[in-house]
């Protein structure tokens, strides 16, 4: 079972850049990814979509091909740009929010249902989903507090 590190490339002035990160199981992480592509926001029509439409692509992309210890997020780049930010904070709150109150453990058997390859041996605890989304999302505020 691999790790990922999740990192978010945090500016600071005088162009020294940091990365701050957080270690995510690779397949808490993909179904995070999966589950994350399905909350962001409609694509609009034409380019003013672009943003949502390329996050989504990337997220479904990572969280479909098993890459053992390097899952690509992309959370470094979309981390950076206000709308990347924009929709991947407002992706996370509504997954969170959905997440909230639901059964203890999700069936292996969701990575199938949602075209990820072979059903997982292994049950999901939603807790270990809402606990990776939050740190993220600190990551992320704390990249802005920066």
């Amino acid at each position: 079972m691999g790790t990922s590190y999740v990192t978010v490339l945090a500016g600071h002035p005088g162009g020294a850049d940091r990365r701050t990160g957080i270690w995510v199981n690779d397949s808490i992480l993909q179904l995070l990814l999966r589950l994350l592509a399905l909350h962001l926001p409609e694509p609009w029509p034409g380019s003013e979509g672009k943003d949502s439409r390329t996050i989504r692509d990337q997220w479904l992309l990572a969280s479909a091909i098993p890459f053992t210890g390097c899952v690509r997020h992309d959370l470094e780049t979309i981390g950076t740009a206000p709308a990347g930010l924009s929709l991947t904070r407002s992706a996370l709150t509504s997954l969170i929010s959905a997440l909230d109150g639901r059964p203890p453990m999700l069936p292996g058997q969701l990575f199938s249902l949602l075209g990820m390859g072979d059903a997982g041996s292994v049950d999901i605890r939603t807790e270990d989903l809402i606990s990776t989304a939050v740190e993220i999302q600190t990551l992320l505020d704390d990249d802005q507090a920066s």
